[in-house]
């Protein structure tokens, strides 16, 4: 989880520094918009997500990047798998804390007024 969100951090900079390497003072503009882009997009992270879906929608966005000019393909393959894995942490987080609160009722008991419960299953 801490490596998943460790490297979106490493790729955003990653594609920040490319993106002022290609573009020079245009990174000026390009490199803001970058960084609100990156920040909206995995702000709208949700909480009932899915690692499927996440992958479903990650593999247009590569293909995408290999059909774009070299200029950005590189940029956006970059800023796409920051995204992803960014999401992913964010997934493989929720299923640890979802665990951890279920199986130990002292974590539950320190955590009780953040959790929302929405649907109880039955044991097996």
């Amino acid at each position: 989880m801490l490596v998943s969100l460790a490297a979106s951090l490493i790729l955003i900079t990653a594609c920040l520094a490319l993106a002022v390497k290609d573009f020079g003072w245009g990174a000026t503009f390009a490199v803001p918009i970058i960084g609100i882009f990156w920040t909206v997009i995995v702000g709208f992270t949700t909480e009932s997500g899915s690692v499927l879906l996440s992958t479903l929608l990650f593999v247009p966005c590569l293909i995408l990047a290999y059909f774009l000019p070299e200029a950005y393909s590189g940029l956006f393959g970059i800023f796409a798998t920051s995204v992803y894995s960014y999401r992913i942490s964010h997934i493989i987080a929720q299923r640890f804390l979802t665990t951890l609160v279920s199986s130990s009722y002292k974590a539950y008991n320190m955590l009780e007024e953040q959790i929302k419960i929405t649907r109880i299953v039955a044991p097996k």
